[in-house]
């Protein structure tokens, strides 16, 4: 069962900042993705606060009904309770390395496709603002142009940084 009236839900600025962070989302993706995450999930709990947990595969979000708000949104594996520590075995621990070592890779390859999309519209609006034919009203708009392409870079960046980080952070010496 999926979240009931899930389309006059509002997202909290957590869990906002949750999403984009943990799932490498974009702030234009956003609706989008959560409008599908409420449709799709799955009922899981009521909690305290009169709150109710779903899930969708890995994904669990927590929303209030009562005030039709998306609370928090993580991956069911963000708070296991056994660290990838020196008391793992060696052969699970490195496979859990190897994992992490293809999720980082995988992680900058799409970010890079992502990029390249934003630096193409970079560089077009900055061509544009160079060309000699150019008015001060069209650079005006150009670099309106540029600075929102180099935004959505720089957020991809940053979203991406955070992921391969803690994927990094997650791994440890054999």
């Amino acid at each position: 069962m999926s979240v009931r009236d899930y389309a006059m839900y509002t997202v909290t600025a957590h869990a906002k900042d949750r999403i984009l962070t943990r799932f490498n989302i974009t702030n234009k993706e956003l609706d989008t993705w959560i409008q599908r995450l409420l449709q799709q999930c799955t009922y899981v709990e009521t909690q305290s606060k009169n709150r109710t947990k779903y899930r969708l595969n890995d994904i669990v979000v927590i929303v209030d009904p009562k005030k039709r708000a998306v609370v928090t949104v993580y991956s069911e594996n963000a708070y296991d309770d056994i660290p990838v520590n020196t008391h793992t075995n060696p052969e699970i621990k490195s496979a859990i390395n190897r994992a992490l070592e293809q999720f980082s890779n995988k992680k900058k390859v799409e970010t890079a496709k992502k990029i390249h999309q934003d630096l193409v519209k970079m560089l077009s609006a900055n061509e544009r603002m160079i060309n000699p034919g150019t008015t001060y009203f069209n650079a005006n708009n150009a670099w309106e142009e540029f600075v929102v392409a180099f935004d959505a870079v720089k957020s991809r960046v940053d979203s991406g940084r955070t992921l391969i980080n803690e994927a990094k952070a997650r791994c440890h010496d054999d």
